[in-house]
């Protein structure tokens, strides 16, 4: 950009919000994680917008479309909810007007005060939104005006000494950071009331006593008819006015948001509703979801249904929650009386949070601003895939900024979307066909529905930053964490590696587009056989060659014929004879690209690791899997 006019002095700025990460990750429900989204986008195009409109500013990174910034800042909260087309990074950098250093300082000081407007527009907001009985609760006595905004505005400038963007780019980047890390703390000693369950870190809501807090606040808070059925709020959540307002602030939106429980059964749903046997059990859930009843998809879940009836005081409720149970066995029956079908008879109670980021971006951008632009586009190629609550592999978007995003997905949708976001990166910076070495990372967290979103979030973050750690970047970890908090992953580079993994996936759980299938059994067995191996033989070609003749033999023993979905029947092609074994065998040996899986000069704990991650994806999976052995196609030639 050449600087025009002379009026002002023009300075190079750079201003983002802190702490984002820590802003996000405080959720325990999606609802929690869409309004931090989308606080956070509003706060970031309401501060822009002014620095629009009174300083002249200029915006390098990231470039808006016209009126964008308009739109989003004087957009109703609801609407924000309800659309993720409004998200926006939570930094920018460009030029603006000022007098002096002096009223550079004054115009940083008003954008931190209108963020504490801002925030107490949506605590405002709230109390209007549930008057009808905001004053009747004893929680309410002590939320009588909002906390502090929990994010700020931080900023430098300079003086524009060149015409050229890159290089003031550079140098404001540089000034930034160090402001980044040198920011006063204040110092908190903290209050002797139990903490927020949600960030942890701030005092919950309540009394400033903790006898006062245990025996009075909560016990009578716990009572409240809207806490009972858990409207809002857990009967055992204490939040604090930060992690209260933020949650009441998505009830803004009258569109429910996806539970865990909701997006964890999306891809099963799909299948499930073209039974006819189902549709007694969904009519029964669709009654109950009339009496305001809490988290109705988890319903799909027996644990949940059994949990439910045994804490219901509402006796017309527990009678419907037991027709439900009624409903849900008859289902149950039918499907454990049709083995043939594709989907066992509850969803899976594991998810996943999926999270990316582009390599060294902020470096490429500035080398070449044209980069950005194709982060635009590459950030509408996913919300034109992902972004509508129909999409038929159930993924969720709640935030897509430039080369950064994070989405929640059924379990068994993993692969597809986390394969496709790399392609689309990839698409989009090699378009003319050459090798841009501008790369993508991705973490991503599978976890169980009722463990809290938060932990889950920084997990994913945690396998992001493991994936980043590989040499050149470029790469996925996958980390899950079981039911009962156990962790592993698994980590590699973009290409063969997760393909094979993909497609030994598909073949377990019968999504390949082939008549045949492995047992789940295939990656326990060679799981076992390749932790029996001792590491310091890899090395060896003929050790190497001796591990994948064993494998193949034991594939031989674990393909299977396939059954068809669609109709419930057996394939009546049976593998009766060697030929036919022969050419299923070299097939979905092909697909797992074996010759090359297990010949690495890799040591076998790697593969281990990959096939562990295959063994519990499949599992865990809505999909039904086998246990057995085909001796006829295992026989050997």
């Amino acid at each position: 950009m050449e600087i025009k006019g002379e009026a002002m002095p023009k300075y190079t700025f750079s201003i983002g919000l802190i702490p984002v990460q820590d802003f996000i990750e405080e959720a325990t429900r999606c609802r929690d994680l869409r309004a931090g989204s989308a606080l956070l986008s509003w706060f970031t195009a309401s501060s822009l917008y002014y620095l629009q409109n009174t300083h002249n500013a200029f915006f390098i990174i990231p470039r808006f479309e016209d009126n964008e910034l308009e739109t989003i800042a004087q957009a109703d909260f609801k609407k924000l909810l309800d659309d993720v087309e409004y998200s926006i990074p939570n930094r920018a950098s460009g030029y603006l007007e000022a007098d002096n250093e002096a009223n550079l300082n004054d115009i940083f000081h008003t954008l931190n005060e209108k963020l504490l407007d801002l925030w107490q527009t949506i605590y405002d907001k709230v109390i209007a939104a549930h008057r009808t009985w905001i004053n009747t609760s004893y929680l309410f006595s002590y939320f009588t005006k909002p906390s502090l905004c929990p994010v700020q505005l931080i900023g430098v400038a300079k003086q524009a000494t060149t015409d050229n963007d890159l290089e003031n780019l550079s140098i404001i980047d540089t000034e930034y950071a160090n402001i980044k890390l040198t920011r006063p703390i204040e110092p908190w000693p903290g209050l002797p009331i139990p903490k927020c369950q949600q960030c942890g870190k701030r005092e919950a809501i309540g009394p400033e006593e903790f006898h006062d807090w245990i025996q009075w606040f909560k016990n009578k808070l716990s009572n409240e008819l809207w806490v009972k059925k858990e409207r809002y709020i857990d009967q055992k959540e204490a939040l604090c006015p930060t992690c209260l307002l933020k949650r009441f602030s998505s009830y803004l939106s009258k569109p429910a948001f996806g539970s865990t429980s909701e997006i964890a059964g999306r891809v099963w749903l799909n299948r499930a509703k073209t039974i006819e046997e189902f549709k007694a059990l969904l009519a029964d859930i669709e009654e109950i979801k009339q009496m305001d009843f809490p988290d109705p998809d988890s319903l799909f879940f027996k644990s949940s249904i059994n949990r439910y009836i045994s804490e219901e005081k509402d006796n017309q409720i527990k009678k419907q929650l037991e027709t439900i149970l009624n409903s849900r066995k008859k289902y149950e029956s039918f499907i454990n009386s049709k083995p043939n079908i594709a989907i066992k008879n509850e969803p899976s109670s594991y998810l996943a949070v999926l999270m990316f980021d582009g390599d060294n971006m902020g470096r490429h951008v500035k080398e070449n601003l044209e980069n950005h632009n194709k982060l635009v586009s590459f950030s509408k190629t996913i919300r034109k895939a992902y972004g509508k609550k129909d999409n038929e592999i159930g993924s969720e978007i709640f935030y897509i900024g430039g080369d950064e995003g994070l989405l929640l997905a059924p379990m068994e949708s993993v692969f597809k979307i986390a394969l496709n976001i790399q392609k689309f990166f990839n698409d989009t910076f090699n378009s003319n066909g050459k090798n841009s070495k501008i790369t993508l990372s991705m973490g991503v967290a599978v976890f169980d529905r009722e463990r809290p979103l938060g932990a889950a979030i920084r997990l994913a973050r945690q396998a992001l930053a493991k994936a980043k750690d590989l040499k050149d970047k470029n790469g996925l970890t996958i980390a899950v964490q079981t039911a009962s908090g156990n962790v592993f992953s698994s980590t590699a580079h973009w290409g063969p590696d997760w393909q094979r993994v993909s497609n030994a996936v598909n073949y377990i759980s019968g999504q390949s587009l082939d008549q045949y299938r492995l047992s789940i059994g295939w990656a326990y067995e060679v799981e076992k056989y390749l932790e029996s191996l001792p590491d310091g033989q890899w090395g060896k070609e003929s050790f190497r060659n001796a591990v994948k003749d064993e494998i193949k033999r034991i594939t031989k023993r674990k393909i299977q014929e396939k059954d068809n979905p669609a109709s419930g029947e057996n394939v009546k092609n049976s593998y009766d004879n060697r030929t036919q074994g022969k050419r299923a065998i070299d097939t979905l040996w092909e697909a797992l690209d074996g010759d090359n899986w297990f010949t690495k000069t890799l040591k076998g704990r790697v593969i281990s690791e990959q096939l562990h991650l295959i063994a519990f994806l499949c599992r865990e999976s809505g999909y039904r899997v086998t246990e057995g052995t085909n001796k006829e196609i295992g026989a050997e030639e």
